[in-house]
């Protein structure tokens, strides 16, 4: 399953990509047929991909809401950023997390990617999801851009951290 958009397309990795995406990026960029610029993973966002494998092993049911998700620019066939969900969904609801390469950014493609994925979120049929969250930093406003621009509302802010919800409009 692909998600495309006008100029993007937003592509789930399944298990073997998500391992080679950690391990070998040459096999991953062969395997997934698109290029992927060097960024730099730390030991935290290497624990996490390491923990969502193992996720999926455990609710292969869940793998679509479960894994990364890469973003391709169609035009230059070229990754420029991923949304992910943070663990699995409890009580139908999710979290939401999204990284663009820092060349990519203020260009609109997180935006557009995000509405894709939302419409997807909630329209298709396999998971019943009510509520998507994200928690950004209070100086990332660019980011706090995108969720507003895509129909998140700030649900509540504490300390340096703002935290933004998207309910389901079917519900």
């Amino acid at each position: 399953m692909i998600i495309e958009t006008k100029r993007l397309l937003l592509i789930p990795l399944n298990i073997k990509q998500l391992e080679l995406y950690l391990n070998n990026r040459d096999m991953f960029i062969k395997n997934i047929g698109y290029y992927i610029n060097d960024r730099k993973m730390s030991k935290h966002i290497v624990k996490a991909y390491k923990q969502k494998i193992e996720f999926m092993k455990l609710y292969d049911n869940l793998d679509l809401i479960i894994t990364c998700w890469q973003v391709v620019l169609k035009k230059y066939k070229i990754i420029t950023s991923e949304i992910t969900i943070n663990g699995t969904p409890s009580d139908n609801e999710i979290e939401l997390s999204y990284k663009t390469d820092e060349e990519y950014q203020n260009k609109g493609y997180m935006t557009e990617a995000l509405n894709a994925y939302m419409y997807w979120i909630f329209y298709q049929n396999k998971y019943k999801i009510k509520s998507v969250f994200a928690m950004v930093s209070k100086n990332n406003l660019p980011s706090k851009k995108v969720l507003k621009k895509i129909g998140f509302n700030v649900k509540f802010s504490k300390y340096e951290v703002d935290l933004f919800e998207f309910r389901n409009p079917k519900k």
